[in-house]
């Protein structure tokens, strides 16, 4: 019976299993379902899913949770949860997770903005993360802040507090809104919303900048300098110079603006990942069962 070792990438709106066996034989799955245990008590149904595609039951398995590392009762209930199902496994948040996927020999900066957002840095005086606090009163840069803003500047724009560049109507339009449904469109559209709709917003705010919409780039300029705020501060903690080796990941990057617009403040263009989050977490649960390094071929 074959033999396998499993990477688990999690995220707020997806969940993502690599496996390999001892040859290098690698097999993917992705579930568009977030398993973060922060937004849903349903967090494992996702987990569960992705690890009943693997062939054999992993020696062992490398997780990367949202919000993991950050409330220790809930970190506690995470690992036991887990650990009862999966006795070798280790859990680290996702993206200390990418972090060590990119830079598995070095040190740098990773700034990760998805449905949330923050920095981890590894440096001279050790490792460090910034940002992260959630929705509620962080996550600045994040695909959810950037649709928090979004809405809140359409619904200036219809108030007549902010200049009216057309931003809220082509908004409005792209969530189906229609003037018939009043000026209150906005808001009956966002009642109830989960954060990942909202998240989902990130999406047609770049799609309106690539259309050359002025306000649709003001935001997502002002995304980029809250993410350069949060990798700065974690490049100083980690005692790196100011021109750092970085990466960035998330769907928040799809934004040439954003990219571009870090680019120029962090002093330098972003480096490729040297692997990807879960083929760093493949080596460590290959490390984990005594397997010798080298032994993966292509991810599959």
């Amino acid at each position: 019976m074959p033999e396998f070792v499993a990477s688990v990438d999690g995220g707020g709106t997806k969940t993502e299993i690599l496996w390999s066996d001892r040859s290098g034989n690698t097999g993917r799955y992705r579930i568009e379902s977030g398993c973060n245990p922060q937004d849903s008590d349903d967090w494992l149904a996702p987990i569960r899913s992705a690890l009943s595609m693997v062939p054999n039951p992993p020696l062992h398995v490398t997780f990367g949770i949202p919000g993991f590392g950050e409330i220790p009762s809930l970190d506690r209930r995470i690992e036991a949860i887990l650990r009862g199902l999966f006795r070798q496994c280790t859990v680290f948040n996702d993206v200390q997770f990418a972090f060590h996927g990119a830079f598995p020999d070095g040190n740098g900066v990773l700034i990760l903005s998805g449905t949330g957002s923050m920095a981890f840095a590894s440096g001279p005086d050790g490792t460090h993360r910034v940002g992260g606090w959630g929705d509620a009163f962080g996550d600045e840069g994040s695909a959810y802040w950037i649709g928090r803003r979004a809405l809140a500047v359409a619904s200036q724009m219809i108030d007549g507090r902010h200049p009216d560049t057309g931003f809220a109507d082509n908004l409005s339009r792209q969530l189906g809104c229609k003037r018939d449904d009043g000026v209150f469109a906005l808001m009956s559209w966002a009642l109830g919303k989960p954060r990942s709709s909202i998240a989902a917003i990130a999406s047609l705010v770049n799609r309106l900048d690539l259309e050359e919409q002025p306000t649709a780039k003001v935001i997502l300029t002002d995304a980029a300098a809250e993410l350069y705020s949060q990798a700065r501060a974690a490049a100083q903690l980690a005692g790196l110079n100011s021109v750092v080796p970085w990466c960035c990941s998330g769907s928040v990057f799809k934004s040439e603006t954003v990219k571009r617009t870090l680019s120029t403040l962090m002093g330098s263009n972003p480096q490729e990942p040297k692997q990807s989050a879960l083929l760093g977490g493949i080596c460590a649960s290959a490390r984990a069962v005594g397997w010798p390094m080298g032994f993966l071929g292509q991810e599959g």
